[in-house]
């Protein structure tokens, strides 16, 4: 998969902070976007980052650290 960046993660960060019946949300992004604002009052539903690659994750994994864990599919 090949990124464009810009996408707009805040709306569904938004969306689990309203509804807090999901146990877990997984964000695959090459990390080309801005990082949202954490969910303010759903401290529950567990996110993961999953970047497209290494790099990728090596440049966002301290500035998503706050919104949940992260980590990298390594190509094979």
């Amino acid at each position: 998969m090949i990124g464009r960046g810009g996408t707009d993660f805040q709306p569904v960060i938004d969306y689990i902070d309203k509804h807090k019946d999901y146990d877990g949300l997984i964000i695959f992004t090459d990390g080309f976007a801005p990082v949202p604002v954490a969910p303010n009052k759903n401290r529950r539903t567990k996110i993961l980052w999953l970047f497209n690659n290494e790099n990728n994750y090596l440049n966002m994994k301290l500035q998503v650290r706050q919104i949940g864990r992260s980590t990298f599919i390594k190509a094979s």
